[in-house]
């Protein structure tokens, strides 16, 4: 979590309360569960009869409720100690969290917090547990009294166009008791002749045209996989599911490589149009020297797997990159190759608040160990004016001047809320054979968060209109450039306009000509 500890325990306290439905049986089942719940937490206990009230006893102790958010958790499950403030964590700009999951007794399994999709509920539940806000539950109808009634909610939710955020990091622990509840589900399942598929919440269910497989839920599957799925009504997942194997007639999979040899077979079995994108030039012959100089372990990893990446590409029917100069490399493999750029999605972003003192920042990663030195005069420089900070997302560099350093966020959300805050982002880059097809992604995002940005005169910022930022050639720029930002706030704020006005025509989420593109790599 990102130092706010122990204010996110203070807003659990007073804003959300746990809510257990129980039907009056094993009630040292429910102590158990009660003595995992942090101390001064507040609790409704929802009690019914079985199956056949909890809907109704739901929706009575929903009546009761004074709290912004519901905790909503079975009762004979556990929690870890830090799961309530993860999932308030997570859930900040958004409707609600909802944590990975961990079963035990009868059977053992984990269930992944998978990401936010509409059009992935309508086939797999969420997890049924979840932190969301009041009001939602409310302007839903609450729950219905149906076989599976945490599955309806979480569709219903989504379908009105509200949003619960994953957090990989809340862990819940599920009780898996096959008897109770899950054997109710179950015999009234089999009673109507249908399979858990069958029980599904929607109506009528809507064309899935690709499934996105993330590679893990970080800032790259967000971007490649997330905001490209919205874009083309797709599903997204971090893990493969039965019921993406008659669904979706194409596959999407993130940089793939011997990791995923099992489910690129597979959608060969299937008949599935397989369809790879990059983001980065994984056939680069020097990418294991690149990436290995700054962090080694990463270096012989994608050694080991580039020949199986090459090989995937050449079987793929269709490549998808990020960029034109990736298009060109990945085009010696494969003919069927298009750009598809990364995109924003306004939705995802919080809004700037008013503060007093201005802020110069950057983000620096393993990967990108040399690149350090480009800023670290320029930050040097803005640290000494009396109205400015400095602050630092990622590694570490121990600069021998003021700077705030924040380290790793858990998640994109929090990394959002961090850059939401700077007037002026750096990008340094170095420009080498994996470089070179990197992106403008620092730029989308620090436009989105109001940020004017400097950046590397590198391949990556190429495209961008020259009156969107200002470019580098070595260190001594950067230096120049923060510096005259710091001093013109109308130069900065006529560079944060042009930019916000070049991508909201061109790179957000839903562009028709972008859509057009991924419906071509697809086969719609």
């Amino acid at each position: 979590m990102h130092n706010n500890i122990a204010a996110y325990q203070a807003a659990v306290r007073r804003h959300v309360t746990v809510l257990i439905p129980w039907h009056g049986e094993n009630e040292d089942l429910l102590r158990e569960t009660l003595r995992s719940l942090p101390s001064g937490v507040r609790v409704c206990i929802a009690k019914n009869a079985g199956k056949h009230e909890m809907a109704s006893a739901l929706n009575a102790a929903l009546e009761t409720i004074t709290t912004k958010y519901v905790f909503v958790m079975g009762s004979d499950d556990v929690l870890d100690k830090d799961t309530l403030w993860k999932l308030w964590e997570a859930a900040l700009d958004y409707d609600g969290a909802y944590p990975w999951m961990l079963g035990f007794g009868a059977q053992r399994f984990r269930f992944q917090a998978e990401p936010w999709c509409p059009r992935r509920i309508q086939d797999r539940n969420v997890c049924g547990v979840f932190l969301v806000k009041t009001k939602v539950l409310r302007a839903v109808g609450g729950w219905r009294d149906v076989a599976i009634e945490d599955w309806d909610l979480m569709y219903r939710v989504a379908k009105a166009g509200y949003r619960l955020n994953p957090a990989p990091l809340a862990r819940y622990g599920y009780r898996q008791r096959l008897d109770g509840l899950h054997r109710t589900t179950v015999r009234e399942a089999q009673k109507l002749e249908m399979s858990w598929a069958d029980l599904a919440p929607y109506d009528e269910r809507e064309h899935v045209p690709a499934v996105f497989y993330e590679w893990r839920m970080d800032g790259t599957g967000y971007v490649r996989c997330e905001l490209a799925s919205r874009t083309v009504g797709a599903a997204v997942r971090v893990s493969f599911d039965e019921s993406d194997s008659h669904q979706a007639p194409a596959w999407v999979y993130q940089y793939p490589n011997s990791d995923a040899q099992e489910l690129w077979d597979m959608g060969a079995r299937l008949g599935k149009r397989r369809v790879i994108d990059v983001d980065d030039n994984y056939l680069a012959p020097d990418l294991q020297e690149i990436v290995g100089a700054y962090h080694k372990k990463n270096g012989e990893m994608w050694g080991e797997r580039q020949e199986s990446h090459r090989r995937m590409c050449e079987e793929a029917d269709y490549i998808i990159c990020a960029t034109p100069r990736l298009a060109e490399w990945y085009s010696d493999v494969n003919p069927n190759v298009i750009v598809c750029e990364n995109t924003v999605d306004p939705v995802d972003w919080p809004k700037r608040s008013a503060k007093k003192r201005r802020i110069v920042g950057v983000v620096l990663s393993v990967n990108h160990l040399d690149h350090f030195h480009l800023v670290a005069d320029a930050l040097r420089a803005a640290s000494g004016f009396k109205d400015v900070d400095v602050e630092v997302i990622g590694l570490d560099p121990d600069w021998d001047f003021p700077y705030t350093h924040i380290g790793f966020t858990p998640g994109v959300h929090s990394y959002r809320r961090v850059v939401s805050r700077w007037d002026i982002g750096l990008a340094p880059v170095i420009d080498n054979n994996v470089t070179s097809g990197k992106s403008d992604l620092k730029w989308l995002e620090f436009t989105m968060s109001g940020a004017a940005l400097v950046a590397s005169s590198v391949e990556a910022y190429k495209r961008v209109p020259d009156d969107c930022l200002l470019r580098a050639e070595d260190r001594v720029d950067f230096t120049e450039h923060t510096l005259r930002l710091l001093r013109d706030e109308s130069l900065r704020r006529r560079i944060v306009r042009s930019s916000s006005k070049h991508v909201n025509e061109y790179r957000l989420v839903g562009n028709e000509g972008l859509r057009s593109r991924y419906n071509l790599a697809l086969g719609c």
